[in-house]
């Protein structure tokens, strides 16, 4: 991947990358903050996704400084990480759930 900043917004260019495996899953989120996975998951980047049927709003981020960035119902976020289980999540209620994909 060829990683350019532009101010304070990271742009990722696609030179010729490929993956070899995309990975998938839901995760239940409450109102503590969890990983995204329970094990390492190596991986190039992450898709998060809130359902458009959640309740309450989902906050992302990690175990060091907290989940501080929000997502509402329906939004979505990319993430550029090494490792899934390194994104934490956390919601304003109990009984949600975020949708994830990887590219490994």
């Amino acid at each position: 991947m060829n990683f350019a900043k532009s101010g304070m917004n990271l742009h990722l260019g696609l030179v010729g990358e490929t993956y070899d495996v995309i990975s998938c899953g839901t995760r239940a989120v409450g109102v503590a903050q969890v990983p995204l996975v329970a094990t390492s998951m190596p991986c190039f980047q992450v898709l998060l996704q809130v359902g458009r049927d959640q309740q309450t709003n989902v906050f992302v981020g990690n175990a060091a400084n907290g989940c501080f960035v929000e997502l509402i119902p329906g939004q979505s976020i990319t993430i550029p990480i090494n490792d899934l289980n390194k994104v934490y999540v956390r919601a304003a209620a109990e009984g949600q759930t975020v949708n994830w994909l990887a590219l490994r």
